[in-house]
């Protein structure tokens, strides 16, 4: 459930991120993974918390890569590093 809802979240937040700020969808996305993992060590809720935090991780992925962007050129470097690393198997 964890992964389908990362690949759920990576749909959803597409939209968002034309619409939001990268530090906007960093802030609710730490956020919401934070109370996703409190909610985690009730263990009737265990199994939507885990995909609350899938859900919640997923935005990270596209708006990270932003926000380095309008940090610098540096940030363009780290930007470029990071997408090269994602690809390392």
């Amino acid at each position: 459930m964890y992964w389908l809802m990362t690949t759920v979240g990576r749909f959803l937040v597409a939209p968002t991120v034309l619409r939001s700020s990268a530090q906007a969808i960093i802030t609710v996305s730490c956020v919401g993974m934070a109370v996703s993992l409190v909610l985690a060590v009730v263990p009737a809720l265990a199994p939507y918390a885990y995909a609350g935090v899938g859900l919640f991780i997923a935005p990270i992925f596209r708006a990270v890569p932003l926000l380095l962007c309008g940090v610098s050129a540096a940030g363009l470097a780290a930007t470029l590093w990071l997408i090269h690393a994602t690809r390392i198997h």
